[in-house]
């Protein structure tokens, strides 16, 4: 999601040849065992190879081998796809204990989960060279001022995405003159900038302060007809990192920025997605949310619910419901205080709820009431609320749409337990609400089906 401008179909790429390839090995394993009498006609076949090729990729996705903002060496890519077959192999001797059509045999499974990790090992590997080999990006800032390091330090994070920081270049009377710089980078003083050769190829010039330019616009714009995409620092920090810049955060640039779209179409889209979602989960979790209240019940005393003020749209305050995860007097001094890793209030039955995010499920009646949304910004307390609208600026604009069960910094960032956290998150929840679509809300739960299942986050 992150790449380059020009490499933004790299997870595309990287899905498709997965699929491909565990659908052509399907076919050669079919070959491989010959006229298995578990195997059904070639015709069935082809629905049963697509299947294969479909759980491959799902198997992949939960390993993180298509999460391009983290980089895997070699060595882990194989050893996330042996893991991977290991799993496949769990999961399709219970396929063939479920369903008789689905029983192919043992001889066919084991064959197929062997050539397909050595197969995609081969292609995942040989894929990974060519994107550290080519298509890298060359970028370079116009200035250097309270940005530039930033951008370095995230663009030098990110180099595997094919991003190559080329140096800084500012403004001066003579010809250029190459300043090393720290981290490696360069710093080109130069008189002007129309007729300079860059020492590298360069498709992206960051502009840090678009409002002090040290060059005019004509010879900025014969860098732009040169195919060169000019872009503001705040834009390219958003397209890099997924979040915004808040520390450095003009609001005058929200104000022309592209994104805010509420259109009544999309507004009413989102509401009536909330209501479908919330009346299948709640429908499909009630025996869940059962016995998740006996357990609580039998475990420790004190209710099976309560209740929360938090901060809701518009700065509204509401109530919002969860199972109770801790001891009944966890907060008896009536202060709001931060949960912490190993937090000893938290009960035994909570440790489970909240990890597995069944505590959760109660707010599923603030979404029906309106109150909250299945995706967007996490409602905080009164307390925290002012505490961070005090410390942190642009604060209050992620009240200007509903909070949500799950949202974009839930996803992307670790549970938040200090006002630092609290900064870090702000920074993906105005991401969310100047990007927000409904296509952005379903990349969102499919990313929390995978952190509800690996157990992220929670505390």
């Amino acid at each position: 999601m992150f790449a380059p401008r020009g490499l933004a179909n790299r997870s595309l790429l990287l899905i498709g040849g997965d699929f491909g390839t565990a659908v052509v090995t399907a076919y050669g394993t079919r070959l491989l065992v010959g006229h298995d009498t578990a195997l059904p006609t070639p015709n069935k076949f082809n629905l049963v190879a697509g299947l294969l090729g479909l759980t491959y990729v799902a198997a992949i996705y939960f390993q993180d081998l298509y999460a391009l903002e983290r980089p895997r060496s070699r060595s882990a890519i194989v050893a996330s796809l042996v893991a991977i077959g290991v799993t496949l192999a769990a999961c399709f001797a219970m396929a063939q204990l479920a369903s008789p059509e689905l029983a192919l045999g043992r001889r066919f499974y084991l064959s197929y989960i062997a050539c397909g990790t050595v197969t995609l090992a081969t292609w995942r590997l040989a894929i990974h060279s060519v994107m550290l080999r080519h298509g890298r990006l060359g970028v370079m800032v116009l200035g250097v001022g309270e940005s530039g390091p930033l951008i370095a330090e995230e663009v030098r994070k990110r180099e595997h995405l094919g991003y190559n920081l080329l140096g800084f270049i500012e403004k001066a009377v003579r010809s250029e003159t190459p300043v090393p710089m720290p981290e490696g980078g360069k710093l080109y003083a130069l008189a002007s900038l129309g007729d300079w050769a860059p020492p590298a190829p360069v498709s992206a010039l960051i502009i840090p302060d678009r409002g002090n330019l040290p060059f005019n616009a004509s010879e900025l714009l014969q860098w732009r007809l040169r195919g060169v995409d000019i872009v503001d620092f705040e834009s390219f920090y958003e397209r890099l990192t997924g979040r915004l810049p808040v520390t450095l955060l003009q609001e005058s640039w929200l104000v022309f920025a592209p994104g805010f779209q509420r259109s009544r179409a999309s507004v009413l889209g989102k509401r009536v997605l909330d209501i479908v979602a919330a009346l299948v989960v709640g429908a499909v979790g009630m025996a869940i949310a059962a016995l998740t209240a006996v357990a609580i019940k039998l475990d420790s005393p004190g209710p099976v619910l309560y209740w929360q003020e938090r901060v809701g749209h518009d700065g509204k305050v509401f109530r919002l419901y969860k199972f109770r995860s801790m001891q009944a007097e966890a907060e008896a001094a009536g202060k709001a205080l931060w949960a912490k890793t190993g937090d000893t209030r938290i009960t035994r039955v909570g440790r489970v709820i909240r990890r597995l995010r069944i505590d959760e499920l109660p707010q599923l009646f603030n979404v029906l009431k309106g109150e909250m949304s299945i995706v967007g910004p996490r409602p905080e307390r009164p307390q925290i609320v002012a505490e961070l609208s005090r410390l942190l600026p642009l604060y209050a604009y992620r009240h200007t749409i509903r909070p949500g069960l799950t949202g974009w910094a839930q996803v992307c960032f670790r549970y938040g337990a200090s006002v630092d956290d609290s900064l870090q998150k702000l920074c993906y929840d105005l991401y969310y609400v100047k990007n927000w679509s409904l296509l952005l809300d379903i990349q969102i739960l499919v990313q929390t089906i995978k952190v509800i299942v690996l157990g992220r986050g929670a505390r």
